[in-house]
């Protein structure tokens, strides 16, 4: 994009701006672009936010609000520390809903011993399967 941006001149002798941003395939806003550059004061609280984030991952934006205010001496809102921590791509970390839910395409095995009586020692053997390892059941009913 910055590419196209450069090709085009200012005062050519021929086409408007708007006739070679057409050319080129870009909007004529997008020529006139001009990218806002971050002010001290939000730099700071990034740096701040970064900091506590880094400390305490698991507090959330009001808590996160309420400290930098102490910070800095001045009321910042939660949204603005939620609209930074976006900017920043950071998330609190905290336990996410439906952990334990299992995949749909997850086999469920039956429990084959449900109605044996076990009584005798040596009657049921079994192993852990649970880190893939070869299965081997051996049932002597």
């Amino acid at each position: 994009m910055n590419e196209k941006r450069a090709a085009i001149e200012k005062h050519h002798p021929v086409l408007t701006i708007a006739e070679q941003c057409a050319l080129l395939g870009i909007n004529r806003s997008s020529y006139y672009y001009q990218e806002k550059g971050m002010d001290a004061e939000t730099e700071k609280l990034m740096k701040l936010l970064d900091k506590h984030y880094t400390n305490y991952p698991h507090e959330g934006k009001i808590k996160r609000a309420l400290w930098l205010s102490e910070q800095v001496g001045y009321s910042v809102g939660k949204k603005h520390v939620s609209h930074l921590m976006q900017e920043m791509g950071l998330k609190t970390v905290y336990p996410k809903p439906n952990i334990s839910v299992p995949d749909k395409a997850h086999a469920i095995y039956p429990y084959l011993l449900r109605d044996t009586e076990i009584v005798l020692p040596n009657q049921v053997w079994s192993t852990d399967i649970t880190y893939g390892a070869p299965s081997l059941w051996n049932y002597r009913i």
